[in-house]
């Protein structure tokens, strides 16, 4: 079925609706939900396109004109903050067309977030009657169930609905494979998953957790048929990353694991020889290098070759500071009987676990990421920056959003000390964010590693330096334009 909302209305609805989006209302009040403290951002359905005139429930021309301008009226004021204007207009084009599609859902969402659950859950069930096979209908609903731990049961049986209407439904499966991972039902979530993979073969997300399932519970010959089966078609860098990181942890056919790490190494530092044109898509290599770089020494490490571990991991956990890569390298002192190191290393990698020299790591780490240049400004100023290092130090330096004069001062940066240290003499180039202050008695530069608060990857969790990776999508915490 299509959408009832023209394209036209785009902007509003990309503020107020966009459930994939994650940004809030601006301005908007906070309303609640005695089911639980609803989000907007996460319930309320992208609604992109105006419905067809023939679709069931529309009435004429004429009808389906005037119950579509009440509904945009209803999401520009909802886009306001004002719900209750946004009810009056949901209503007006209920009475105009009783079946106008999402009209209902959309005026039960606005009781449900002004905590009128009955009138909520009545005017949801009215939009299921006048659209019992509409998908979008029972995945909102079982959004809106998911939210609360009282009604898990519920919403798990309105994602069955959602997956026999839709049977490629990303959302919906990755809902009932984790409500099946909690509840220990391993053979269910199986084969969830792999009719899943047979409907959609292009979801490698899915397909890298299937193969993590068969490795883990007793069936690691399916897993290693799974990726042999993939070696043969047509394998990315990532997938060979993935694969190579799902058998590691298990540690299975750590050779297979050895052969797939290292030529994942070397494509993707093929690739990165060369930055794009594009920042976002050399960031993205960038952390899927790093990544790459951390699988590689995780089997090296099972493997016995501690070195090679070392220095890959040591690559990792320098340029990208994440946690995991540091407790890997500490790891990996420890095994080599490094005590002092590997101490010292973990209270680096988790500073907030240092107990009484917790502020003493924590600013340790923090100077991990500044670099004193010599340049030199009367008066400070700042600007975000793009940096390129090769192996033998800092490439590049651009300015992304400053005045002229910084331009040219970051063009003067050339110092050899701002240097990583690569693992191999391969010609890989590694791009980040970073942050260039520069003031009368020392300038510096800061490399920007944000947090991810709240991201859990299905798969192995691909890092970025300078931004976020979300179901394969450069996400940005800052606005550099």
């Amino acid at each position: 079925m299509r959408m009832p909302f023209p394209p036209a209305l785009l902007p509003a609805i990309a503020v107020c609706t966009l459930c994939s989006a994650g940004l809030p209302l601006e301005g908007a009040p906070v309303f609640r939900s005695s089911i639980s403290d609803l989000s907007r951002d996460a319930i309320l359905p992208e609604l992109k396109r105006p419905a067809d005139p023939a679709a069931p429930g529309v009435n004429g021309t004429t009808g389906q004109a005037t119950a579509r301008q009440q509904c945009e009226a209803g999401l520009a004021s909802m886009k306001r903050g004002e719900l209750v204007e946004a009810m009056g207009a949901f209503r007006k084009a209920i009475e105009i067309d009783p079946k106008y599609p999402h009209a209902h859902m959309i005026l039960g969402l606005c009781h449900l977030f002004r905590r009128e659950d009955k009138e909520g859950f009545l005017e949801m069930q009215r939009e299921i009657d006048n659209h019992p096979d509409d998908p979008l209908v029972h995945t909102v609903l079982a959004r809106v169930y998911a939210e609360s731990p009282l009604h898990q049961e519920r919403a798990l049986r309105e994602w069955q609905k959602v997956l026999a209407l839709d049977p490629q439904n990303q959302e919906a499966v990755r809902a009932l494979h984790m409500a099946l991972t909690l509840g220990k039902k391993i053979q269910e979530d199986i084969t969830l998953l792999e009719t899943y993979a047979e409907r959609v073969p292009s979801d490698k997300e899915m397909l890298y957790t299937l193969v993590g399932l068969y490795l883990r519970y007793g069936q690691k010959e399916k897993g290693i048929e799974a990726i042999r089966r993939n070696i043969h078609g047509r394998m990315t860098p990532r997938d060979r990353s993935e694969f190579a990181y799902k058998l590691a942890e298990t540690a299975t056919s750590l050779d297979l694991a050895m052969e797939l790490s290292m030529r994942a190494v070397q494509d993707i530092e093929a690739i990165c020889a060369r930055t794009s044109d594009n920042i976002e898509t050399d960031l993205e290599n960038t952390a899927l290098l790093l990544s790459s770089w951390d699988t590689l020494a995780w089997v090296h490490l099972l493997r016995g070759d501690l070195v090679q571990a070392e220095k890959y991991a040591r690559a990792a956990w320098r340029i990208s500071l994440d946690s995991r890569h540091g407790k890997r390298l500490a790891l990996i002192y420890e095994r080599q009987g490094k005590k002092r190191e590997a101490k010292a290393q973990y209270s680096l990698a988790d500073p907030f676990g240092a107990s009484s020299q917790q502020s003493v790591y924590a600013q340790k780490r923090e100077n991990l990421k500044t670099f004193h240049v010599p340049v030199q400004r009367k008066k400070v100023v700042g600007a975000p920056v793009l940096l390129v290092f090769n192996g033998k130090g800092l490439e590049s330096v651009k300015v992304l959003n400053g005045d002229e004069s910084m331009k040219v001062l970051a063009q003067q940066i050339k110092v050899p000390g701002v240097s990583f240290e690569f693992p191999d003499d391969g010609p890989e180039r590694i791009v980040t964010r970073a942050i260039l202050t520069c003031g009368p008695q020392d300038s510096t530069i800061t490399l920007i590693q944000p947090t991810l608060a709240g991201f859990k990857p299905i798969g192995h969790a691909v890092r970025i330096v300078g931004s976020g990776i979300i179901d394969g999508k450069a996400v940005q915490p800052w606005d550099f334009q």
